[in-house]
């Protein structure tokens, strides 16, 4: 099915005449595939994306005490072409205090910090900046995991209230191998932020692991699958869910809009018993190991076993 046919058959449920509500039917159904995407975490929302986490730069700068900027005299990020990543991450002033990136102009080498620098003023003075925190795709709604394929690991995920971000102090434990990561919140686009502790000393690939955001179609010769992710058997219930918006929104009565509602939730169960099957689902393998009782303890061990003779 595709978008076009969804909204008529929505326009169809109401009576209506194409031109008449077209902007409002647009809403219905965005509005259902909003509802579906809220109602559980689906396979077909499952996916994956890899990210670079930048190494730390150290360099040296110039500051004034009482000012909120600092001026690199080297270790130029602008050099790297990477500057912009390195906003909203860490600076450390003279192994001393610990500001955060507000803004950095490549053109005059001045990093913005967020408040005002209670340091005594310096020349050419050492600083570290690390990137600390990682923006991540658009797509990206839920993180479920960090792997590190270069050991391969997958990396610890820990509650953002469990630990102040600026503790234990990062720039102490530079260099070795990220273990954990938190969401920290969103950027000013509403894009989900990540932190890896201990910060890389150098460039490093990650693949995360996600639950994405609802996508919606534009076109009316958009397939519903291919940009959904919801097979075509489901898609009834997008018009369901449409369908009841739509009656909330011409103030049908109760008994209209409560079978409408009856009908999209009938939908959503169908969706939930046999949704699992599809594409995306997650399938347990079996690793050939079985459980064997230690008979010198309580502790239980995994050994290997040949699949033909079990030993």
């Amino acid at each position: 099915m595709n978008y076009g046919e969804v909204k008529q058959r929505v326009l169809d449920s109401l009576g209506a005449l194409s031109g008449e509500i077209d902007a409002q039917v647009v809403n219905f159904v965005q509005d259902s595939l909003r509802d579906i995407h809220a109602h559980t975490f689906w396979p077909w929302d499952r996916d994956t994306a890899t990210f670079t986490s930048r190494g730390d730069i150290v360099a040296t700068a110039t500051w004034t005490q009482g000012q909120s900027a600092i001026v690199l005299d080297t270790g130029n990020v602008s050099t790297q072409a990477r500057a912009d990543e390195y906003v909203g991450g860490l600076v450390q002033l003279a192994g001393s205090n610990v500001y955060e990136v507000a803004a950095y102009n490549q053109a005059s080498s001045t990093i913005t910090l967020d408040s005002e620098i209670i340091d005594a003023s310096k020349s050419a003075a050492a600083v570290i900046i690390i990137q600390d925190t990682i923006v991540l795709p658009a797509a990206v709604e839920t993180v479920i995991d960090v792997v590190d394929f270069l050991f391969p690991r997958v990396l610890g995920k820990v509650a953002g209230n469990l630990r102040q971000r600026r503790w234990p102090n990062p720039f102490e434990v530079i260099g070795a191998i990220p273990y954990e990561w938190y969401t920290r919140g969103v950027d000013a686009d509403g894009n989900v932020r990540l932190v890896l502790y201990p910060p890389p000393d150098e460039d490093r690939k990650y693949t995360v692991e996600y639950w994405r955001r609802p996508v919606f179609p534009t076109a009316d010769s958009d397939e519903m699958e291919a940009i959904t992710g919801i097979p075509e058997r489901f898609h009834p219930v997008i018009v369901a869910g449409a369908k009841y918006r739509a009656y909330e929104f011409e103030f049908e009565n109760d008994s209209v809009k409560g079978a409408a509602l009856m009908e999209f939730k009938n939908g959503l169960s169908r969706m939930m018993e046999n949704g699992a099957s599809d594409a995306g689902a997650m399938r347990v393998l079996k690793s050939g190991r079985v459980k064997v009782r230690n008979p010198f303890g309580r502790q239980t061990s995994y050994w290997p076993t040949d699949r033909i003779t079990g030993v």
